[in-house]
């Protein structure tokens, strides 16, 4: 009798990994008896041979990868893009698994083919080549060959500055709570143009981490060399930045105008509401989620680039410079 399509891969399997039938079978349940090594062995040959076991195919799962589960309950930016993530999959025929860097060989294990990726660092966006085999879209990142949807941080950071200048204020400082990855270089690359156009130098002195441990000498700094106006680039960072000021007597917008940036369950419950730079998070999710589907049935076979303009939302953080 002719062997079935199915038992014809489970032999080949069987034969690259160097296995028998049944313990090529096991490695697709999870059996505790498979040992870890040979259970590498058996996906690597179900990989080359593009075998993909019927759970896999009936979860259409989209992989959310992030850098680390401990940042999730803290990284505001983060929790705001998981949340569109889970509403956007709601209305879609697809699943989604949340993998964390430190465990990306799950994408192998349970033939992830596509994936979203919520990334800072380039070294992080680096370690997604080796997964040749699954189509990465990068969200407010970039990098060669994988597709993305970006927010326009260059048109972001001018909103801002434009907005500080007219209403007088000519010392803008920019802080930011990390400076890695591709998004943070843009925006810096676009304040120091802006300092070039407008002040005709580039002085990376008004750059500040805001950061926990050094946001006081960030604002001290910046309010001693006679700043006016601070963009703060981060949907976590301004709650920081506001309580600072708090402590240290100096008065939003009277003393300093701060322009932020938006999340939308915290910004304009803040005191003075928040004057910010809103990113299109839901349509930057349902761009990604859209070509996790294209590639997910056979739709799109080369990657895209998307990027999406700010809106700058007025409130009351900001005002005229005296």
């Amino acid at each position: 009798m002719e062997s079935k399509p199915k038992e014809k891969n489970l032999l080949q399997i069987a034969k690259i990994a160097g296995v028998s039938l049944t313990t090529a079978s096991r490695a697709f349940t999870d059996h505790p008896y498979v040992k870890e090594s040979t259970k590498k062995r058996i996906l690597d040959a179900a990989h080359q041979i593009n075998y993909e076991p019927r759970i896999a195919l009936s979860k259409r799962n989209v992989g959310v990868i992030f850098e680390r589960v401990e940042s999730i309950h803290k990284d505001f930016y983060l929790s705001i893009i998981l949340s569109h993530i889970a509403r956007e999959f709601t209305t879609k025929s697809l699943g989604f698994e949340l993998i964390p860097m430190n465990n990306l060989e799950r994408m192998k294990e349970n033939f992830i083919k596509t994936a979203i990726a919520i990334l800072y660092s380039d070294e992080s966006i680096e370690q997604l080549r080796k997964y040749e085999a699954t189509n990465i879209i990068l969200i407010n990142a970039a990098g060669k060959g994988f597709s993305s949807v970006c927010s326009d941080h260059v048109q972001g950071i001018e909103l801002a500055y434009e907005h500080l200048r007219d209403l007088g204020h000519t010392h803008i400082a920019l802080f930011m709570d990390h400076f890695e990855g591709w998004g943070c270089r843009e925006r810096v690359n676009s304040f120091l143009s802006l300092q070039q156009r407008y002040l005709g130098l580039k002085d990376k002195k008004w750059l500040k981490n805001s950061s926990e441990s050094t946001i006081e000498n960030a604002l001290n700094e910046v309010l001693s060399d006679g700043v006016t106006g601070i963009i703060v680039a981060s949907e976590s960072s301004v709650l920081r930045v506001m309580s600072e000021a708090g402590r240290m007597g100096v008065n939003v917008p009277e003393d300093i105008s701060i322009v932020s940036f938006e999340n939308e369950g915290v910004s304009r419950y803040l005191s003075p509401a928040q004057t910010t730079i809103a990113q299109d998070f839901e349509s930057i999710v349902r761009h990604a989620v859209e070509l996790a589907g294209q590639f997910i049935n056979n739709k799109r076979t080369k990657s895209r680039n998307i990027c999406l303009d700010n809106d700058l939302i007025i409130r009351h953080s900001t005002c005229p410079n005296k």
